[in-house]
């Protein structure tokens, strides 16, 4: 007896052919290296697992590149949202963020290969 999407594997970078329900284009904003035609062609990311907090937080984060923790909260270079500590942790934990500290009480955070994945699937399904 086989377990089901047992053969499955979700990860980045994975060749699958473009369906009508993908958008035409991500938001230019969102868009990294490899630009829009490799973003479309992945696999994407299971995203029902992530809570609305989550799901801002990686949103913020791929805009802004880093998050920085400043009075208790974290937030890109605009500061446009509030990211709670555990949020990050969660996250951190889940394996899509990594924290660095850089000082006396002073961190930053950036998305590994994971996180971002996770964050382009979130730019394609829910376009700014």
């Amino acid at each position: 007896m086989t377990e089901p999407f047992r053969d499955q594997e979700l990860t980045p970078g994975t060749e699958i052919d473009a369906g009508p329900s993908m958008p035409a284009a991500p938001p230019a904003q969102l868009v990294r290296a490899g630009g829009a035609e490799s973003v479309r062609r992945e696999t994407p990311a299971p995203i029902v697992i992530l809570s609305a907090a989550k799901r801002l937080a990686l949103i913020e984060c791929h805009i802004a590149g880093t998050v920085h923790k400043l009075r208790g909260f974290w937030g890109g270079e605009a500061r446009t949202a509030r990211i709670a500590g555990v949020t990050v942790s969660d996250l951190v934990r889940d394996g899509m963020m990594v924290v660095n500290e850089l000082g006396y009480r002073r961190s930053a955070a950036r998305l590994t290969d994971r996180g971002a994945w996770f964050a382009r699937t979130l730019a394609l399904q829910f376009p700014a």
